[in-house]
């Protein structure tokens, strides 16, 4: 099993550290007192000091006399509101010319829900307040704005104006950012039937809580009925007043047509999945044949912990698409298991003898309870020891060092009974419901940091239903869990 090679300790915060310190903006941490406990090069670099005259001191301290109880009231509504928020000022930077600053402020909270400080970054907006490079600050946001399928767009209040749109726009509604600009009026001729009042009551959330979403329908230019999804927030300039309104318009017709036809759009889905998760299959395997390679190269340690993190990243992809591949082939109307008689008792004794040499390096003691009668069942052999080793990869990635992790055999007269137990961590009664399902919300890292895709689980049972058994489980936390699995005997 690969281990994770990301530095710990001193070594991880200098990778972390170093990752941070390649952004262009001025990036910086403080406590709720606004006593600042990190910053960046960037930060460094645009206040002309060093890290060590910032750190310990107030960021306050940092602004005007006169700004600073606006500040305090902007921070407090970023607390109390627990969302990000936007604030500018001017003020006269290090050369005396006047410049523009958006700091854009993050509450950070602990497990408890209390306020441990602010995350903030700061954006100079000094060139846009000039008209000769406005045109080439919005050539350049369009530029990253082109490779995002939403409509990104902009309002003034006061009175409301459109001031930006991005070019989406045209795909969705048939017409272009500069006909809105032109005619503020164009937006009535998207209305479709649907209550007036969604809008009103929109931009009135927004405009007194910060922030709005909404679904309506729409028409566009040709006529063509689409339904949207907007979300919208509120902007206040530096002396805490709404200035404008920003939001994300999506196009979610297909969503909204996929209610009226699930079946089909489900069909389609998973078709699509199922395709693109193949495709993708050569891609990985090449980036980690890469990789491979270059170990063989008398690497540094350094580069060798980068391409055993590249090989790492290409593995747990690997693994995810095989999962999905294998979702999408249960879940064909038309897959059929391909049963034959098997021996239960070398079908699961084999399974376990590679494991054993897994849990023995994580000094977890696997044992085995077969009996020595010969038990036979129906079964599809490879799909269901995928079903035995998914549940026993669970149990060893919870079970911590001295654990134990046994595999059972037994019968009744009609049936057959399959038991894992493991003494590791157990499963949170609030978790057991969702443990079976499609990506499962209860998916975990395992005990020394490994990934699940929440598809294991959903897996073992789909296989265990097409054989007609059950499976089952019970748990309690840090009690361990058995699962079980019943299964039909022939003779």
């Amino acid at each position: 099993m690969l281990k994770s090679t990301i530095p710990s300790g001193q070594g991880r915060e200098e990778f972390l550290e170093s990752i941070i310190n390649q952004q262009p903006l001025p990036i910086c941490r403080f406590l709720p007192d606004t006593t600042i406990t990190y910053v960046n090069k960037a930060y460094c670099n645009y206040f002309r000091k060093e890290a060590s005259d910032l750190l310990g001191t107030r960021w306050i301290e940092l602004h005007s006399k006169n700004e600073q109880q606006k500040i305090w009231k902007h921070l407090q509504r970023v607390a109390e509101q627990k969302i990000p928020l936007n604030f500018q000022r001017k003020t006269a930077g290090l050369n005396c010319k006047t410049v523009w600053e958006s700091w854009n402020d993050t509450p950070l909270f602990d497990s408890e829900d209390k306020l441990e400080g602010f995350q903030s970054y700061m954006i100079d907006l000094s060139q846009l307040r000039f008209p000769h490079t406005l045109e080439m600050k919005r050539d350049f946001l369009n530029s990253i704005l082109c490779t995002i399928d939403d409509v990104i767009w902009a309002a003034e209040l006061e009175p409301f104006k459109i001031v930006f749109l991005s070019d989406p726009i045209l795909e969705l509604t048939g017409y272009k950012p500069e006909e809105f600009y032109q005619n503020p009026e164009l937006v009535n001729c998207l209305e479709a039937d649907f209550d007036s009042d969604i809008m009103v009551k929109m931009f009135n959330q927004a405009y007194y809580n910060g922030f709005a979403e909404a679904t309506f329908p729409i028409v566009d230019r040709n006529g063509v009925k689409k339904h949207v999804q907007n979300k919208m927030w509120l902007i206040r300039n530096q002396e805490g007043l709404p200035m404008r309104f920003e939001g994300i318009v999506s196009d979610i017709s297909q969503r909204e047509n996929s209610k009226q036809n699930p079946c089909a759009w489900s069909h389609d889905k998973d078709n699509l999945l199922a395709t693109v998760a193949h495709d993708l299959r050569n891609p990985i395997s090449g980036i980690i044949g890469i990789a491979n390679m270059l170990d063989r190269r008398n690497l540094s340690a350094e580069h060798l912990s980068y391409t055993n993190l590249i090989r790492m990243a290409g593995q747990s992809a690997l693994t995810l698409i095989d999962e999905i591949l294998e979702v999408s082939e249960l879940e064909q109307q038309c897959f059929c298991i391909k049963q034959e008689k098997v021996l239960v008792n070398e079908m699961l004794f084999q399974i376990v003898a590679p494991f054993e040499h897994m849990a023995k390096e994580k000094k977890v003691a696997v044992k085995t309870a077969l009996p020595e009668k010969e038990i036979f069942s129906s079964l599809d052999q490879k799909k269901f020891t995928r079903v035995i080793e998914n549940i026993l990869s669970n149990a060893l990635k919870f079970t911590p060092e001295g654990g134990n992790i046994i595999l059972e055999l037994a019968e009744t007269e009609n049936t057959i009974r399959i038991s894992i137990s493991d003494t590791g961590i157990g499963i949170p009664e609030a978790l057991q419901p969702y443990l079976f399902d499609k990506f499962s919300e209860a998916r975990r890292q395992g005990l020394t940091g490994e990934k699940s895709h929440g598809l294991g689980l959903y897996i073992a049972r789909k296989i265990v239903e097409l054989h007609k058994g059950r499976l089952h489980f019970s748990s309690q936390e840090n009690q361990g869990a058995t699962f079980v699995i019943e299964l039909n005997k022939t003779a």
